[in-house]
């Protein structure tokens, strides 16, 4: 038989379970009705203990899935999958590419001028091998190539260094090389003869200006020009004269390069396209246009100002130059390129046949996502100097540039993904694994919110009535005991002073 403290015991669970269901029931169905989620509040109250159990374990079962599914689509959604659009688009104008223009060989300085203006005027004894020289040694120091190294070995290094003090006076060493080079170097009406843009003829100094090019020296650069008319209609001809160079040697091997690229910064070693002596040479663009999304290792976001020719130097430069000498070419310094102090001549000559042996293949060059890219069809004509299309033009070398059509081809990446397409694919996994939508996910936490707070309320309350029964002790006065009553129903008192 049981005692009476065991069935007093016994008692006080039944009533503990049952005030925990008379909780439950009270919050959810009298208090707040409309936060059952899915049944649960019948499904607690279920006769059959096997049933709760397999619904319940089927309902958690059903909401990893479709947390384990959610991470995957907000996974994906980060690593922002992509497909590529292509298209066609067709202008009325259309920006041609930037054409850098420049003598294979860049001894083209004026010696008789450098002899009166440099060696003249500050009252030096010269004859002109002394000022040939010294012009070798500015084109060494520069990094320029073609420099005979037989020069290098014979020159006297320290004595040009004397005569490049003098004459540089108080200027600075990239502000005395472009000085130098503007007012000894090749001259845009030495090289240009005449520049035409569709049927009308430009002044060719204004259609393009100088620049320096890497190794190659005083080039000319287009500046934006658009085709208005299709094919060689709207073309853009330049018709050149033969460069005057140094030595009367050097003029049997003459030709002019001519670089092809997008409207950036561009030191432009290539892509190169050769235009030969007595030769009509054409080239034929079709433009591309690329608007990517930034990833690791594919492509660089934002608004990149150098070009992809630029983008190849870079570690080339670091390795021969910057790295050992700890400055850097002097026009990098003139337009900007490069936080490097310009390096002395005598610096960059005493390194000269390391830069001289050019290697551009090794690189690590990340390009910009948004850029263009021309695809060129190299087409050489060779015309006879007694041609009468050369002897009435009076000129050595010609170049045309055209679009065959106004159109460009871009290339697009677009997300497959959405921010929306990510709401849309969560809803349809809870959806699918739990029959949840946006408003049974806020009566979840309507739901949940109350339960806890009124959990909370009824154990501090449980608490508080614990510790004051134990201070309690029973005494007798009068013949009486003195016993407290007991606290009224725990959801009597929420609901009185508690309701939310």
């Amino acid at each position: 038989m049981l005692s009476n403290d065991d069935n007093d015991e016994k008692a006080q669970s039944y009533r503990d379970v049952a005030s925990k269901r008379e909780f439950l029931r009270k919050t959810l169905s009298e208090d707040y009705p409309g936060l059952d989620y899915l049944g649960v509040h019948n499904v607690l109250h279920a006769k059959a203990f096997w049933y709760r159990i397999v619904w319940i374990s089927s309902m958690f079962l059903c909401l990893c899935i479709g947390i384990y599914t959610v991470i995957v689509i907000i996974n994906e959604y980060k690593d922002v999958p992509t497909a590529t659009k292509i298209s066609i688009h067709s202008e009325n104008t259309l920006l041609l590419p930037q054409i850098t223009i420049c003598p294979t060989n860049p001894m083209t300085l004026n010696l008789s001028k450098m002899s009166t203006d440099l060696f003249k005027a500050n009252n030096i004894k010269y004859d002109m091998q002394m000022v040939e020289e010294f012009a070798y040694f500015m084109l060494l120091g520069s990094g320029f190539q073609k420099v005979d190294m037989r020069l290098v070995s014979q020159m006297n290094i320290t004595e040009h260094t004397l005569l490049y003090d003098i004459f540089r006076q108080n200027m600075s060493v990239d502000y005395f090389f472009k000085f130098f080079f503007d007012t000894y170097g090749l001259q845009c009406t030495q090289l240009f003869k005449s520049c035409f843009l569709g049927s009308r003829e430009y002044d060719c100094c204004q259609m393009l200006f100088a620049t320096y090019t890497i190794r190659r020296g005083r080039c000319f650069r287009t500046i934006e020009l658009k085709q208005e008319t299709f094919d060689e209609m709207g073309k853009l001809k330049l018709e050149m004269r033969k460069p005057t160079f140094m030595h009367s040697d050097q003029d049997q091997h003459i030709d002019i390069i001519a670089f092809v690229g997008e409207h950036k910064t561009s030191l432009a070693p290539f892509p190169r396209y050769y235009i030969s002596h007595s030769t009509w040479t054409k080239l034929r663009v079709q433009a591309k246009y690329y608007n990517l999304i930034a990833k690791e290792g594919i492509c660089e976001d934002g608004s990149q100002t150098s070009s992809k020719a630029a983008c190849y130097l870079r570690e080339w430069m670091r390795d021969k130059v910057e790295g050992p000498l700890n400055c850097t070419f002097p026009y990098t310094v003139i337009e900007d390129r490069s936080h490097m102090a310009a390096c002395h001549p005598k610096d960059l000559a005493t390194v000269y046949q390391n830069i001289d042996d050019a290697n551009y293949t090794v690189h690590n060059c990340i390009l910009a996502c948004d850029r263009w890219e021309y695809q060129v069809i190299h087409e050489n004509v060779k015309i006879p100097p007694d041609s009468r299309m050369f002897a009435r033009g009076k000129f050595d070398f010609r170049l045309d540039v055209s679009y065959n059509d106004l159109q460009y081809e871009m290339i697009e990446e677009v997300p497959t993904i959405s921010f929306a397409g990510l709401l849309s694919q969560i809803g349809g996994q809870f959806s699918l694994f739990l029959g949840s939508s946006i408003l049974n996910i806020i009566q979840i936490g309507i739901m949940l919110i109350i339960l806890v707070k009124r959990c909370i309320i009824v154990f501090k309350r449980k608490w508080y009535f614990s510790r004051r029964k134990s201070k309690t002790v029973p005494v007798r006065q009068y013949g009486m005991t003195n016993i407290e009553a007991p606290p009224p129903p725990v959801i009597d008192q929420i609901n009185k002073t508690h309701s939310l």
